[in-house]
C-alpha cells in the first residue's frame, strides 16, 4: 500500500490452463430439486439458476478434459 492507501504494486499467480467440457440443461424445478445433490457431486463445476415465475431451472455443468479430446456436441431446444 502506498501512502494514501492506494495499491501501487500487485503480484498475481496464475494457474495452468484447464479445458472444460460444458453443458446446459433446462428442466422443471420439481425435477431438479431431488437430483440437486447428485448433479453437484458428479461435476467439478456447476451453476443452477432457478426462475420461480416460470418454475424452471437451468443447470450448467463443466468438467475438465484433455486438450484435443474429441467432445460430443448435443443441441436441443424444448419449448414448454
Amino acid at each position: 500500500m502506498g501512502v494514501f492507501g492506494i495499491v501501487v504494486e500487485l503480484k498475481l499467480r496464475g494457474t495452468e490452463v484447464q479445458y472444460l467440457e460444458a453443458s446446459m440443461t433446462a428442466l422443471p424445478v420439481h425435477e431438479m430439486i431431488p437430483r440437486f445433490d447428485d448433479i453437484m457431486k458428479a461435476n467439478k463445476y456447476c451453476r443452477v439458476i432457478i426462475y420461480p415465475s416460470i418454475k424452471q431451472a437451468t443447470v450448467w455443468t463443466a468438467n475438465p478434459v484433455e486438450k484435443g479430446e474429441l467432445l460430443e456436441v448435443h443441441t436441443s431446444l424444448t419449448l414448454t
